[in-house]
């Protein structure tokens, strides 16, 4: 059925698993003694297991590689937030000193008008 012969197939796997051993083929199956099946099925069960462990690792790996994505983008969101922070601390701390540069300039200018009207008004009276 569907071009395959089974007989041959259960032939070669036999010359190749069972080389030296108690089997037979027949249409569909092949028959073998429960040592030799044993035997089969115990080295099924260690690819299997082999197979399970490499799946496992590699989905391991998947979650923490998307782990470390995730906290790679924390961290970008934490440091953008602290240059934001720092950046402002500067700029408020620049900005006051501006402030009080200002202040002290204006101070001075008004001081000396003042000393300037004092002087003249000293000198009317005098």
């Amino acid at each position: 059925p569907g071009g395959v012969d089974y007989r041959s197939v259960a032939t070669m796997m036999g010359r190749v698993l069972l080389a030296d051993r108690d089997w037979q083929a027949g249409r569909t199956k092949m028959f073998i003694k429960e040592s030799e099946n044993v035997m089969l099925e115990k080295a099924r069960a260690l690819i299997i297991e082999t197979s399970a462990v490499k799946i496992q690792r590699c989905v391991r790996f998947w979650i923490f590689r998307r782990f470390l994505a995730r906290a790679r983008n924390a961290v970008k969101i934490i440091q953008r937030a602290w240059r934001t922070v720092t950046a402002r601390r500067n700029f408020l701390k620049l900005r006051r000193g501006f402030i009080k540069l200002q202040a002290a300039v204006r101070r001075r200018r008004e001081r000396r008008k003042f000393l300037s009207i004092r002087r003249k008004v000293v000198a009317v009276q005098a």
